[in-house]
């Protein structure tokens, strides 16, 4: 583990902790003043607010947090690192947030009663398995952010949709058409196969590396990203030291 994993990693972990306090305190609040069924009674803008912000909070805590905690070791960061970062992100604001709500249930039976019904307890689950996904969206996003770096484009290209394949195509020297091919079923994965076997290629990967990118993006981008691979095309290499989030939205 980086010398620094505790320090960054409950840095941001008080910084979900907040928000989701601040969420589940307006859920809280609401429930008392307008009943517990108050989001099923067309209140659809709070039935969008609450879990906006709560996907924002967790988006902006993983994605920021991994930033720190790679930018603190000069990029050179195990995988594993990462997912015990991203672990304690998912877990503890869980049971932070369940424990709160508890407490809450003692003093207040409306919450009490909605605390212990099945619904409540799989939406847990729920929520759990859904930070899961978010979080290994948002580890591939924050390495393809990192691999453009090293192929010397800016890194919020890979936050941008369709484009972030055009320029996946140009750091593999592949025609820009190809992104096409990502649009034809079954076509398109002969297409996804050409982009990772080429990005294997051009940072001197196996083919088996190849592989990994494929089927398991979430775990072998992140070693491309974060490890100590180089853009090498041909006799060309590559190194860019990573900047300052202005210096990517200006040219």
């Amino acid at each position: 583990m980086p010398n620094n994993f505790l320090k960054v990693t409950l840095k941001w972990l008080i910084v979900l902790i907040a928000f989701n306090y601040l969420t589940n305190y307006a859920v809280q609040f609401s429930m008392q003043h307008y009943g517990v069924n108050f989001l099923s009674r067309g209140n659809r803008f709070l039935t969008f607010i609450f879990p906006f912000i709560a996907i924002l909070g967790f988006s902006l805590s993983t994605g920021l947090g991994i930033r720190d905690l790679s930018r603190s070791n000069k990029y050179d960061i195990s995988v594993g690192s990462i997912f015990a970062f991203l672990a304690v992100l998912i877990i503890v604001p869980v049971i932070f947030s369940t424990t709160m709500l508890y407490f809450y249930s003692i003093s207040d039976e409306n919450i009490a009663n909605t605390f212990n019904t099945k619904s409540y307890q799989l939406s847990i689950l729920v929520g759990i398995l859904f930070n899961l996904i978010l979080s290994l969206l948002v580890i591939t996003l924050a390495s393809q952010w990192r691999i453009f770096r090293k192929a010397g484009y800016k890194g919020w290209y890979a936050l941008v949709p369709i484009y972030n394949l055009i320029i996946m195509c140009d750091i593999i020297k592949r025609d820009r058409w190809w992104v096409f091919l990502f649009f034809i079923p079954l076509i398109n994965l002969i297409a996804l196969a050409t982009i990772t076997n080429g990005m294997a290629r051009v940072f001197r990967r196996s083919d088996a590396f190849s592989f990994g990118l494929f089927f398991l993006p979430f775990i072998f981008f992140p070693i491309l990203a974060f490890g100590r691979s180089k853009y090498i095309h041909d006799e060309y290499e590559l190194v860019i030291d990573d900047l300052d989030l202005e210096d990517h939205l200006v040219d």
